[in-house]
């Protein structure tokens, strides 16, 4: 075909197409087709910033290895996201609890030793009436300063008169 020619209802095969001669312009939209872009021709330079949306990223794309350090924070976090099986043994530690928030229904039973409770922790409100028996008593802690006015009589002291002379 000579140079400068019109095609009228003719068509032109690829063969009589010059390496690089199509330009942009000339390509009808969505004529380009994915099966038609080699392996590894779209590279990330050719990506529109905010062109890949969720419903492009197929399930389970998104690995551990790919999601920045740092780049899960508490906003991105979902409603009750966080649950007991996600929190490590010995992660929660005493300054992160709100006070006030260990309970006594949160306490196990026995939970509170003798080792736990610091000197002078169990003062006298906090003892039940008859707690303290006969057997708690040291020898020698009953004194005559702590006793009751009338509180001692013959009956209570099992004493043996002596008669001096």
């Amino acid at each position: 075909m000579p140079h400068g020619a019109f095609l009228l209802g003719t068509t032109v095969d690829t063969g009589e197409l010059k390496d690089s001669s199509v330009a942009t312009a000339k390509l009808a939209a969505g004529s380009v087709l994915s099966e038609k872009l080699g392996d590894g021709a779209v590279i990330e330079a050719k990506i529109g910033a905010e062109a890949v949306t969720a419903g492009k990223v197929g399930a389970g794309a998104i690995t551990e290895g790919k999601i920045y350090a740092g780049a899960v924070t508490e906003g991105k976090l979902g409603a009750l996201a966080v649950t007991t099986a996600k929190v490590a043994d010995g992660a929660v530690v005493t300054v992160k609890m709100a006070d006030g928030n260990v309970t006594t229904t949160k306490l196990a039973d026995g939970g509170i030793t003798t080792v736990k409770m610091a000197d002078g922790s169990v003062t006298t409100i906090k003892l039940t009436d008859g707690v303290i028996t006969t057997a708690k008593l040291v020898d020698g802690a009953v004194t005559g300063a702590k006793a009751a006015a009338g509180a001692f009589n013959a009956s209570k002291l099992n004493l043996i008169e002596h008669i001096l002379y």
